[in-house]
C-alpha cells in the first residue's frame, strides 16, 4: 500500500471516529442536562448555549483554518474535545451537583470544537487524496451517514450496558484518537498556512460583510434564507425538547431517545433518495416546498401527538422532511448567488439560516415549563407556518418566473 493510500485511510478513520463521537455526546450531552431535574427549561438554555458557540466557531473557523492549516487546527480541536470531556467526566463523578454547569461549558466546546473539526476536515481531505477528492468525498458522505444511523443507538447501547455519564469518556478517548491518527497523516502544512498579524480577523469581517450584501441584493435568497430560519425554529425546539418528551412526557427509558435518532438518521437517507425519485416527476420548487410545509404540519401534529407511536412518527418525519428541504435550499443558493460571491455568499447564508436555533433554545428555557413541551411545540409549528405561508409565495412566484430549464438544473447538478 502506498503512503499515499495510507494516509487515505488514517483520515477516513479520524473522520468516521470524530463523527461518532459527536453523535454520542449530542446523544449524552442532552440526556445528562434533563434527567437529574426533568426541567426543560435546562435543555433549553444547553440548546442555546451549544448553539451560540457552533454559530462562533462558524464566523470564525474558515479563517482560523487558512491562518493556522487545516491539520494544525483539525487535531487542535480533536484535543481541545478530548480535553473537555474527559474533564467532565471526571468532574462530574466526583462533584454530582455540579454537573449542570459543566455539561453547559462542555456544550459551548462541543459547538465551537465541531466546526473548526469539520471546515479543517474539508480542507485537509483535498491535501491528503490530491487528484481524487471526489471519490475521497463519497466514501466520507457514506461513513458520515453510517456515523449518523449507528452512533445513537451504539451510543444508546452504551449507556446500557455501563451509565450515559461513561459516553462522556468515550467521547474523550475517541477525540483522542482521531487527533492521533491525523498527526500521522504524511503531510507537511504549506508554508503560507500559518500567518499571524492583525489583518486576519478585519478581512474575514470584511469577507463576510460582501456575503451578506449578496445575499441582501437577491430577493428570491432574503425570502430562502427566512424561510429556511422559521423552518430552523421548528427544528430546534423539536430537538430541544426531544429528551423532555422521550422520558418525561411519554415516560420511555432514555435508550429510547438514541433509538429514536438511529431511525431519524436512516429515514432521513432514504426520504433523500425518494425526494430525487420526486423530482423526476415534479419542480424542485414543489418539492421543496412541500417538504417545508411538511415541517410545520409534522411539527404542529407532534404539539397533539397522544402517544409515543405518533410522536415518534412525528419526529421523524420532521427531521426527513428537513433533509429534503435543506437540499432544495442548498441548490438553490448555488444557482442564486453569482459565482464570484459564491463561497462568500454561501458563509453568510449559512450563518443566517442557523440564527434562529439558539432562539429556539431561549424558547424553550422561557416557555417550557409554562406552556409544557407539547403545546410549546404546536405553538412554535403554526407561528412559524403562518409567517411562511406568504413567503413561500413570494419565492414560488420569484423562483418559477425564472427560465425553467435554470430550475431544472437545481437538484440534478449531483445525478
Amino acid at each position: 500500500m502506498t503512503a499515499a493510500g495510507q494516509g487515505l485511510r488514517r483520515f477516513f478513520a479520524a473522520r468516521f471516529v470524530g463523527e461518532l463521537g459527536n453523535q454520542f455526546s449530542l446523544y449524552a450531552i442532552p440526556l445528562l442536562v434533563y434527567l437529574p431535574s426533568h426541567n426543560a427549561a435546562r435543555s433549553g438554555t444547553a440548546f442555546a448555549v451549544e448553539w451560540l458557540a457552533r454559530l462562533s466557531g462558524l464566523a470564525l473557523a474558515g479563517n482560523v483554518v487558512d491562518r493556522f492549516g487545516s491539520r494544525a487546527v483539525y487535531m487542535l480541536a480533536e484535543l481541545l474535545r478530548s480535553v473537555s470531556f474527559l474533564l467532565a467526566f471526571v468532574l462530574v463523578m466526583s462533584a454530582p451537583g455540579s454537573s449542570y454547569p459543566v455539561l453547559l461549558a462542555l456544550g459551548a466546546v462541543l459547538g465551537m470544537s465541531h466546526e473548526h473539526f469539520y471546515i479543517a476536515g474539508e480542507a485537509l481531505v483535498g491535501r491528503v487524496a490530491r487528484r481524487d477528492v471526489e471519490h475521497a468525498q463519497g466514501i466520507l458522505g457514506i461513513l458520515d451517514q453510517i456515523a449518523l444511523v449507528a452512533g445513537p443507538a451504539v451510543a444508546a447501547l452504551v449507556a446500557g450496558l455501563a451509565s450515559t455519564m461513561t459516553l462522556l469518556a468515550v467521547v474523550g478517548a475517541l477525540a483522542l484518537c482521531g487527533a492521533g491518527l491525523v498527526f500521522s497523516l504524511p503531510l507537511a502544512e504549506p508554508p503560507s498556512a500559518v500567518h499571524f498579524g492583525g489583518a486576519g480577523g478585519r478581512h474575514a469581517l470584511r469577507e463576510m460583510t460582501v456575503g451578506f450584501r449578496a445575499v441582501s441584493r437577491s430577493r428570491a435568497l432574503r425570502v430562502m434564507v427566512g424561510l429556511t430560519m422559521l423552518s430552523n425554529l421548528v427544528l430546534g425546539v423539536v430537538l430541544a425538547l426531544g429528551p423532555a418528551l422521550v422520558t418525561g412526557v411519554f415516560r420511555y427509558p432514555q435508550q429510547a431517545y438514541g433509538l429514536l435518532g438511529s431511525v431519524a438518521g436512516a429515514v432521513s437517507a432514504l426520504a433523500l433518495v425518494g425526494g430525487r425519485l420526486a423530482r423526476r416527476r415534479c419542480s424542485a420548487i414543489a418539492v421543496g416546498l412541500t417538504a417545508l410545509c411538511g415541517i410545520f404540519c409534522a411539527g404542529a401534529a407532534i404539539g397533539v401527538a397522544s402517544g409515543f407511536t405518533g410522536f415518534a412518527l412525528l419526529y421523524v418525519a420532521v427531521l426527513s422532511l428537513d433533509a429534503i428541504f435543506g437540499v432544495f435550499v442548498r441548490s438553490e443558493r448555488i444557482r442564486l448567488l453569482a459565482p464570484e460571491l459564491l463561497g462568500r455568499g454561501v458563509s453568510a447564508v449559512v450563518l443566517l439560516n442557523f440564527i434562529l436555533l439558539p432562539v429556539a433554545g431561549v424558547l424553550v428555557r422561557w416557555y417550557a415549563q409554562a406552556l409544557g413541551p407539547r403545546k410549546l411545540i404546536l405553538t412554535a409549528a403554526l407561528a412559524a407556518g403562518a409567517l411562511a405561508l406568504p413567503m413561500m409565495r413570494a419565492l414560488r412566484s420569484n423562483l418559477e418566473s425564472r427560465p425553467l430549464s435554470n430550475a431544472t438544473q437545481a437538484l440534478d447538478g449531483g445525478r
